[in-house]
C-alpha cells in the first residue's frame, strides 16, 4: 500500500484516476464477454517454483454451464501422480487413483449457505481469470500477443493467502480478448520473482459437451471421504463470508 500511495503522488491525480477508469473499463468488457461462453475445452500446463523445488504439471479441463467441470492433472516426472476433478453441478469428487482414494463435496449445499461465493471454491475456471486477485487493486498493463492470441494484461494484489505455503505479492493475468477467458497467470513474490504461472493453450469455446463426461462413479475398493463441512469451513476463512442463516435455523419471532 505505501508503494500504491507513492506512485500516486508521483504522478497527477488526473492521470491516476484515468488509470484506474481504464481497468475498470476493461474488467466490464471481460465479463461481458464470458457471458457468451457456454462450455469450453482447453490444455493447461502449472509450474510452481517452491522452498523444496520446481515442480510441474499438466493437465486439461471441460467445462459447461451451469457447474459441470472435469479437470485431469498429471506431473510429468512422477507417471502415478494422477488427480481427477469432475463435477456434475451437485457434487465435486476428487479423485487419486494411486491413493485408492476420493473425496466428494456437495455443491448443493454450499451453493444454498454460500450463494455465488461457493464458486471461490468449487470451479477452476477460466472463465473467472481475475478469481485469484482483489478487484480493486487492478491497473490495466496494455496488451500483448500469447501466440496468435491478443490479450489485455492486467496486474492486481492477490486475494489474501496467508495460510498458503508460498507467498504472492503480486499477479500477472492474460486475458483473451476475444473470449475474455484466462490465458496465463502469473504470482510473484515480493523479491519479484515468478514463483507460480498457470497457462492455457489449445481452447476451443462453445463446443458441444455431453452432460456423461462430467459423471463419475469411484471404483470399487476406493476409500471415499465427504469433505462438505471442512469445505464450509475454507471457504469462511479463506473469504470471509458466512452462511446466512436457512429457513429451517433462522430464530422464530
Amino acid at each position: 500500500m505505501k508503494k500504491i500511495f507513492l506512485m500516486l503522488v508521483i504522478f497527477s491525480l488526473f492521470s491516476a484516476s484515468s488509470y484506474g477508469e481504464k481497468a475498470e473499463e476493461i474488467l466490464k468488457i471481460i465479463q461481458e464477454k464470458v457471458k457468451t461462453v457456454n462450455s469450453y475445452k482447453a490444455d493447461f500446463s502449472l509450474k510452481v517454483d517452491s522452498p523444496t523445488g520446481e515442480m510441474l504439471m499438466q493437465g486439461n479441463i471441460l467445462f459447461k454451464r451451469e457447474d459441470k467441470l472435469k479437470m485431469e492433472i498429471s506431473m510429468p516426472n512422477i507417471p502415478t501422480a494422477t488427480q481427477l476433478t469432475i463435477s456434475n453441478g451437485e457434487i465435486m469428487w476428487q479423485y487419486l487413483p494411486f491413493l485408492k482414494a476420493a473425496s466428494k463435496v456437495d455443491l448443493s449445499t454450499l451453493k444454498k449457505e454460500f450463494g455465488e461465493s461457493y464458486f471461490a471454491y468449487a470451479k477452476e475456471d477460466i472463465s473467472q481469470p481475475l478469481k485469484e486477485v482483489k478487484e480493486e487493486s487492478l491497473r490495466y498493463s496494455g496488451k500483448e500477443k500469447i501466440g496468435m492470441e491478443e490479450c489485455f494484461v492486467l496486474e492486481a494484489e492477490p486475494k489474501d493467502n496467508s495460510r498458503q505455503e508460498i507467498s504472492f505479492s503480486r499477479v500477472k493475468v492474460w486475458i483473451d480478448i476475444n473470449s475474455g477467458l484466462e490465458k496465463r497467470v502469473v504470482f510473484y513474490n515480493s523479491e519479484g520473482k515468478e514463483v507460480l504461472s498457470r497457462t492455457y493453450e489449445n481452447i476451443s469455446v462453445n463446443i458441444p459437451i455431453e452432460d456423461k463426461e462430467f459423471e463419475f462413479s469411484p471404483p470399487e475398493g476406493t476409500e471415499i471421504m465427504d469433505m462438505t463441512e471442512e469445505t464450509k469451513g475454507y471457504i469462511e476463512k479463506e473469504i470471509n463470508v458466512f452462511p446466512s442463516p436457512s429457513p429451517e435455523t433462522s430464530p422464530k419471532l
